[in-house]
């Protein structure tokens, strides 16, 4: 690509461009810091006095970086993803235990005393879990045409912005392809204007 084309659309000069994935990244900085650390601290024993090798983390960005920032990729909702999650699990230990109870009490029918109890809890115990991972898989099947949606006009988005350039001069983004330029902050909405 041509130098010229680089060129800032408004006002012509290419002094004050630069890629916006160059911005973002030079502006962007994380760090971590271990030492020893002390002071008083506080347990369920009361008042302590701690010296302890501690560990920081953590990282910075420049207002201009911050708003450059690529779009955010959008969650993954396929009911794969979702069997993966803590609260799934719990799912998943609910319907075990359920089957558990299920068959235990099965066991327990062939006794006379409480048989229709039995029964009544029998099919509670599996009853429930299958409810619940019905509805689950229910709405993930509801979600996964728009997650599909919306991951494809993200990629689209983060492709447009992967070619974007910034002037500091004018304040604005711009495609080198096409002779406009965007204000700052209207980035996201031109990414995902089709």
């Amino acid at each position: 690509m041509a130098a010229s084309s680089l060129s800032c659309p408004h006002c012509g000069q290419l002094d004050s461009v630069r890629k916006v994935s160059a911005i973002v990244s030079s502006g962007t900085s994380s760090g971590s810091y271990t030492g020893y650390g002390d002071g008083i601290g506080y347990s369920s024993s009361g008042m302590m006095i701690m010296d302890e090798l501690i560990t920081l983390t953590g990282s910075s960005q420049t207002q201009l970086s911050s708003l450059l920032s690529p779009p955010r990729e959008p969650p993954d909702r396929t009911f794969e993803s979702k069997l993966a999650r803590p609260g799934s699990i719990c799912l998943m230990l609910l319907g075990a235990f359920g089957m558990l109870a299920f068959f235990i009490s099965l066991a327990n029918l062939t006794s006379e005393s409480g048989a229709g109890d039995t029964m009544v809890f029998s099919l509670l115990s599996l009853g429930i879990p299958a409810l619940v991972f019905t509805i689950y898989w229910y709405n993930s099947k509801i979600e996964n045409p728009l997650a599909a949606s919306e991951r494809s006009k993200w990629q689209r988005a983060i492709s447009k912005w992967q070619h974007l350039y910034y002037c500091y001069r004018c304040d604005g983004v711009y495609l080198p392809s096409l002779n406009y330029i965007v204000p700052t902050q209207y980035m996201m909405t031109f990414l995902y204007y089709e």
